[in-house]
């Protein structure tokens, strides 16, 4: 199960990287935010996105992808409240954090898109397993 990460603050994409290794999924940090058509997303692949590198053509860049038959969820996360709608009418499959956003809002969205993850086999009753 992979997530992949396109931010172009590095602080923030190790700690997303850390969130999504710390479910159990496998995190892919995409480091050339210029060649978005370059993600590496397979079909269930979530990505989580900064709202300044989607193009203006927000709908046309996910119609794209859905053409390359990634069919997941696209996280994306934004510090412009009033961005939130265009964004997700845009794409019916999308979800806006409003940074600065709490990690556990991150850990709820991801548990949506991946509602098993490897991680979660090790947690007890709230607390981790020996």
């Amino acid at each position: 199960m992979t997530v992949v990460i396109a931010v172009k603050e590095p602080a923030l994409a190790i700690s997303i990287e850390m969130t999504v290794q710390a479910l159990g999924l496998t995190p892919v940090v995409h480091g050339d935010p210029t060649r978005l058509g370059e993600l590496p997303l397979t079909e269930k692949a979530t990505l989580i996105i900064d709202r300044h590198l989607i193009p203006r053509d927000t709908e046309g860049f996910f119609s794209r992808l859905r053409a390359q038959q990634w069919r997941g969820l696209a996280i994306v996360l934004s510090e412009d409240e009033a961005a939130a709608p265009r964004l997700t009418d845009a794409a019916d499959y999308a979800v806006v954090l409003e940074k600065p956003f709490l990690n556990a809002d991150l850990v709820n969205q991801l548990l949506i898109a991946h509602p098993d993850p490897p991680a979660t086999a090790y947690i007890q009753d709230g607390a981790a397993a020996p």
